[in-house]
């Protein structure tokens, strides 16, 4: 037994020296004296075992320190592509839930046509005459809408591909019908499931790829022709509808910049119109802007959509007719001290399909089979807003914007079919639904809106004034003589005008909440 104690002692020597000579103990600190139990020998093997242990992690850590630095280094001068997300980053979720609820009241000083019970109000209505000569349209209204309420996910993801990911889900509901409940041919069960299909519309569910200079979408989302850098602000839903494009599709986004030039090049299809999905090509879109000191935007693009009306001809022959439009743009983004200025001018070739007046029309036709050669009735639209940033909580700003019908560069056939009325679909220039006529050809339009929000944190009180003025052709599409107010490249030639006032007033109150983060 002294013999074994006697090589423990002589061992515990050995190391204290050896630690001393390192500095792994330091030595000021004096060394233990010489022990002679067995249990005092235990205890002072244990605490020099403990002194080497911490030593030797103090090395790990600051080699791991040394290691962390040169890879930061390294990083700073890799491209985004190239760096790895962190062991955390492959694991962390964080949920938004996000909304809002909004109420309006508005009085129309005429009857308008619109969206959603005139919420969305676009253009005044023509006139419309009896027999003694009174317009029946001439006639103010006043509503209280309540029914809106919008609700979102947002989820940031981990990161994947050396890029920030996350995902939106967002819609509203609406509690529209999508039919005539009031029609008496409809059973009461009937009129319950009209009534409920259209309490919640889906507005965007997509994903994002976010990498240092690039920016991947993918998913139903605002068309490409609905610019991020330049949307219409104003306080009526509207959004700018009859002057600037608005629609949403499924598409596929991609982002890249370079120093001050930021390239867009998107790919998207509308699924819910049937010419645009029975065409093979979808929507092709390409845009370029110019970033000047990170605070001004200039930018152009072009969208490319075809068309497909019909796949047999009205005498039963099969038909290979389509209709390709073009819908080049310019834009400006001014910051100022006080002011952000916006415009944006676009030519419109069939720009109905986008919520903007235009069509497109018959120019050729064969007598025996009734295939068409079709041609564009276009537009010009120009926009522009003014808001004002002076004051932080109040903002007031000013919409001005107008669309100008400019008819077709071929001349265009009229009046072969034998009845034209405001019902006809496909049938001579009333190809691209003349049903809805009112909207999608009157001369021109123009709107003045001017507004003004105040803010009290998630609370926000909204009032805007908008003037909208429009001129139509005299005669409608049912009655005789239609073709004198047009010239064989459909501009109006005679026009009537009527203006429509509203006064709107509107609440609205948005939330953001993050529930929780799961790992």
């Amino acid at each position: 037994m002294k013999h074994k104690i006697t090589f423990f002692i002589f061992v515990l020597f050995c190391l204290q020296t050896i630690c001393v000579h390192c500095s792994v103990v330091s030595p000021s600190k004096k060394v233990p004296k010489v022990v002679e139990t067995e249990k005092e020998l235990v205890d002072q093997v244990k605490k020099t075992k403990d002194i080497l242990d911490k030593a030797k992690n103090e090395k790990k850590d600051k080699k791991s320190k040394e290691e962390a630095k040169k890879k930061i280094a390294i990083d700073e001068h890799k491209p985004a592509y190239a760096m790895r997300p962190t062991k955390e980053g492959k694991r962390r979720f964080e949920f938004h839930i996000i909304g809002g609820l909004s109420t309006e009241s508005f009085y129309d000083s005429r009857q308008v046509f619109g969206f959603w019970h005139d919420q969305v109000p676009l253009i005044p209505l023509r006139p419309k005459l009896d027999p003694r000569g009174c317009d029946i349209n001439d006639k103010d209204q006043l509503n209280m809408l309540g029914f809106r309420t919008c609700i979102g996910l947002h989820v940031k993801g981990p990161q994947l591909w050396g890029a920030k990911t996350s995902v939106v889900v967002e819609g509203e509901f609406n509690g529209l019908p999508s039919g005539d409940i009031n029609d008496p041919s409809i059973s009461r069960f009937e009129r319950v499931r009209l009534d409920t299909t259209r309490l919640f519309r889906l507005e965007r569910a997509h994903f994002n790829f976010v990498w240092r200079n690039t920016n991947l979408l993918a998913g139903h989302y605002y068309h490409p022709l609905v610019l991020d850098e330049v949307f219409p602000e104003t306080i009526s839903r509207s959004h700018g509808r009859g002057y600037d494009p608005f629609d949403y599709h499924p598409q596929i986004k991609l982002r890249h910049r370079i120093d001050n030039f930021e390239g867009v090049l998107a790919v998207s299809k509308r699924f819910y119109d049937e010419g645009a999905r029975l065409a093979a090509t979808p929507d092709l879109f390409g845009q370029l802007n110019f970033h000047i000191n990170d605070k001004h935007i200039l930018g152009a693009g072009i969208n490319y959509h075809v068309q497909v009306p019909r796949l047999a001809t009205d005498a039963g022959y099969k038909t290979t007719e389509h209709i390709s439009s073009i819908y080049p743009f310019v834009f400006a983004l001014i910051k100022a001290r006080q002011f952000d200025i916006k415009a944006r001018f676009t030519y419109l070739e069939n720009g109905s399909q986008y919520n903007i007046m235009g069509s497109y029309g018959v120019t050729q036709r064969n007598e025996a089979t009734d295939e068409w050669r079709l041609t564009n009735i276009r537009t010009l639209s120009f926009w522009t807003e003014f808001i004002y940033k002076k004051f932080s909580k109040v903002e007031p700003a000013l919409f001005v914007g107008i669309s100008k019908n400019i008819g077709s560069s071929e001349n265009i056939i009229k009046g072969y079919s034998t009845t034209i009325t405001e019902d006809c679909v496909e049938r001579d220039i009333c190809v691209p639904l003349l049903d809805r006529s009112i909207l999608f050809y009157p001369d021109y339009m123009f709107i003045l809106a001017p507004r003004i929000r105040a803010r009290f944190g998630n609370f926000t009180l909204g009032a805007e004034i908008e003037f909208v003025r429009a001129a139509f052709a005299k005669t409608r599409f049912d009655e005789d003589g239609w073709e004198n107010d047009y010239d064989n490249r459909f501009r109006i030639v005679n026009t009537v005008s009527v203006s429509n006032f509203r006064f709107l007033l509107a609440t609205f109150y948005h939330f953001d909440y993050i529930p929780f983060s799961w790992k």
